[in-house]
């Protein structure tokens, strides 16, 4: 079956429309200034960014440590919330949007992820409830690119379980399942592995390390403080 047809939505409109809900939605927040003053030229804290344990805690939305490639940690903040992606911002204004905790767009980086298409499920989830992976490759989505614009390229996706995992965030140990996702992208020859740290008690994404494209350096985040929601 082909599955392509289904990936034809208004790309543009959609991105001119995420930039307007980060940049309007919290082009004046306070919360952000302090995000901006406190990563600015400071040294790491005990909880590993420029804000302390105390300070994230005390902030009024949830939170994303974020480090992308060798650059240094940051935090962003939940700027909105559409449907089931979360769109979290930085203090200067990159945006990144996850849904169930898996990156899925993101907004100024060198080459950003224009948007991932859902033909399947995503897999983390019913590896989680059934804590098996399937033997062949799947390929459940697929994703457009900006700079060198490229649309609708296929993912292939295999998995396997790496492992029981104690992560410690600010400070805090949660127990988590350390799930591998072993892409090829057949278009470019290239492949890469992704990591996925799943919470045991309630199957939230805690900690991810996912590269979508070979020009764009790996992005390294954990959840610091969840939505209330999520």
């Amino acid at each position: 079956m082909d599955l392509k047809p289904k990936i034809q939505y208004t790309r543009r409109g959609a991105l001119q429309s995420l930039l307007a809900l980060g940049l309007a939605g919290c082009g004046a927040s306070p919360t952000l200034d302090l995000v901006g003053r406190t990563i600015s030229g400071r040294p790491k804290t005990d909880s590993g960014y420029g804000l302390s344990i105390a300070q994230i805690k005390d902030l009024p939305y949830a939170s994303l440590g974020v480090r992308i490639g060798g650059g240094a940690p940051l935090v962003m903040v939940l700027a909105t919330v559409e449907g089931g992606d979360l769109h979290w911002v930085s203090s200067d204004r990159a945006i990144l949007v996850t849904r169930a905790g898996r990156l899925v767009q993101t907004v100024g980086l060198q080459r950003d992820l224009r948007a991932t298409q859902y033909v399947a499920d995503d897999p983390l989830r019913q590896i989680y409830m059934s804590g098996s992976v399937a033997a062949a490759p799947l390929v459940w989505r697929y994703i457009d690119l900006s700079n060198k614009d490229a649309f609708g390229v296929v993912v292939e996706s295999q998995f396997s379980i790496v492992g029981d995992e104690t992560l410690s965030i600010l400070g805090a140990p949660h127990e988590t399942l350390h799930v591998r996702e072993h892409i090829r992208m057949p278009t470019w020859r290239w492949s890469v592995s992704n990591d996925f740290w799943l919470e045991r008690d309630s199957g939230r994404l805690r900690k991810a390390r996912q590269q979508y494209c070979p020009e764009q350096a790996a992005i390294e985040y954990e959840l610091l403080k969840p939505p209330a929601t999520a």
